[in-house]
């Protein structure tokens, strides 16, 4: 062989090793390898994007997140002037109060989303529904309610209609209620609850709703708020460990399959142990949809929220965060689940077709990371 071929081909040894060994695997680490593969995917070829409640917007294939206009979520002013103990806002850019707690939401298209802002006035019992354009800022919708605790807005699919959830703040037992409008502020219809505790819904593709609440899961008539219960926990001697449904209740994008947490007490009141599972819209095939074997020594699971992709394949979840309470506070990660799994196990190591995915969520970091902790979110186009 010639001098230079033999050089040339040493050269490409040389090069394709040095590739391999710098390849990431499903590490445990907490920073994961920042490297593209050759299609620029760096979460195994997913698509969309992932929309979290507090309005960050990651892309999958390239696990980078941004910020949504339309909100300055994180502050209350730019710049204050302080006078003896007391400051005044010299640039009131955000008009809320100075704690508004956001629960934000996309269409599914992800072209706009509806947020409900608590206390959104200063010095008013005022909660606000607003609604923006994801890619301008622009609002284009608004709706107040006084003495009214509101908890979480949601457009329907076609985006024409939205539903919130809220309590009335003049009761001692307030009861929570349902409610559905329209795009335009004229009210459709409306449930009061039997009694307290949270609902968590979601709009199935033909304007129902799907909520659970008090330990059942109900399915509406199309834009309705009363439902019929398809799922109650006291049916099943097998979850006698359980006490309720969590807050995470997710609907597939061609409206037959359900997924939902269930979570058991926990003494130390530092996290609540979840776990996911799936039930058809009919109320049939009930089932563990994943598990995953203690790693933290006190034998409990940790799962959080969950959201189908929009073609129905897989069921994004987190999995192991616990925050920093009595005890030492533990990391999660974000997994892409195929959506026909039954009690499969979840692995760092892409066995049964689970990914495991890396962002910089919040962009805290340059890098990729495997660690994703708080956040509820849904998965858009």
């Amino acid at each position: 062989m010639p001098k230079m071929k033999i050089i040339k081909y040493l050269l490409i040894l040389i090069i394709s090793h040095s590739l391999v060994g710098c390849g990431g695997g499903g590490s445990s680490g907490d920073v994961g390898d920042d490297s593209n593969p050759g299609d620029g995917n760096v979460n195994g070829g997913l698509a969309g994007k992932i929309f979290t409640q507090d309005g960050w917007i990651i892309d999958i294939p390239t696990g980078k997140g941004k910020r949504v206009p339309g909100i300055l979520w994180d502050s209350y002013c730019l710049d204050f002037d302080v006078v003896g103990d007391d400051f005044y806002c010299t640039d009131p850019v955000n008009t809320y109060g100075r704690h508004p707690n956001y629960n934000a939401f996309p269409s599914s298209t992800g072209d706009k989303y509806i947020v409900a802002i608590n206390d959104c006035v200063e010095g008013y019992s005022l909660d606000c529904i607003e609604m923006y354009n994801t890619n301008t800022g622009e609002m284009i919708g608004e709706r107040y309610e006084l003495y009214q605790s509101v908890d979480i807005a949601k457009f329907s699919k076609n985006g024409n209609y939205y539903a919130y959830t809220f309590s009335d703040e003049a009761y001692t037992d307030s009861p929570t209620l349902l409610i559905i409008n329209n795009v335009n502020n004229e009210e459709i219809t409306f449930t009061v609850m039997p009694d307290d505790g949270p609902i968590s819904f979601e709009w199935t593709n033909d304007n129902r709703l799907v909520y659970a609440y008090n330990g059942g899961i109900y399915v509406t008539s199309p834009s309705s708020t009363e439902g019929t219960r398809i799922f109650f926990m006291r049916d099943y001697p097998e979850l006698s460990d359980y006490i309720g449904i969590g807050g995470a209740v997710r609907v597939s994008p061609d409206g037959e399959r359900i997924a939902f947490n269930l979570f058991k007490s926990n003494l130390t009141g530092s996290y609540t142990p979840q776990t996911p599972w799936v039930i058809n819209i009919d109320g049939n095939d009930f089932h563990r949809f994943a598990n995953r074997e203690s790693e933290n020594g006190d034998g409990a699971e940790v799962f959080g929220s969950l959201a189908w992709s929009p073609d129905g394949r897989y069921i994004l979840l987190i999995e192991g965060y616990i925050p920093s309470g009595l005890f030492d506070s533990w990391p999660g990660s974000l997994y892409a689940v195929p959506s026909d799994s039954r009690n499969v196990k979840i692995n760092d190591e892409g066995k049964d077709g689970i990914i495991r995915l890396k962002t910089n969520y919040k962009n805290d970091s340059k890098d990729l990371r495997y660690r994703f902790d708080d956040a509820v979110f849904m998965w858009i186009q």
